[in-house]
């Protein structure tokens, strides 16, 4: 925010370059928002040579916009890999999720043959936890 601070004050009379560095407005607040917004600022601004030389007499070099473009990359990077992460915790919930269902299903099944067959002898379904009722 501190660059696009300093490049409204360097362009503050030039619409054209405003507008390509999209310093207009406020910074957009979701997270993709606000990468497209930074790497429109730092891409534009790194590939014109007369926007580098205007910033640079405002202490904005090449190399400190390519810095905060890497550190821009970096936030991307680490963004996907924690949405990569998120989408195999889905994926984990749903195949536990999927196995849970199937286990409760034999369960029930195993349950019922287990009355059926211990009906005669209700002291071997308490020990399988199965009350009955007299």
């Amino acid at each position: 925010m501190r660059f696009v601070k300093i490049a409204r004050v360097a362009f503050k009379r030039n619409p054209g370059v405003s507008t390509q560095l999209d310093l207009g407005g406020t910074r957009k607040r979701t997270l993709s928002g606000w990468l497209a917004q930074a790497g429109q600022f730092y891409n534009n601004a790194l590939a014109d040579k007369a926007i580098l030389s205007a910033l640079k007499e405002f202490g904005m070099t090449e190399q400190k916009l390519k810095v905060g473009l890497s550190e821009l990359k970096a936030v991307e990077a680490a963004n996907l890999a924690q949405e990569k992460k998120k989408g195999d915790a889905q994926a984990a919930t749903q195949k536990r999720d999927a196995a849970l269902d199937e286990l409760q299903d034999w369960l029930s099944d195993y349950l019922a043959i287990a009355k059926i067959a211990l009906e005669e002898d209700p002291q071997l379904l308490e020990g399988l936890g199965l009350l009955q009722r007299a």
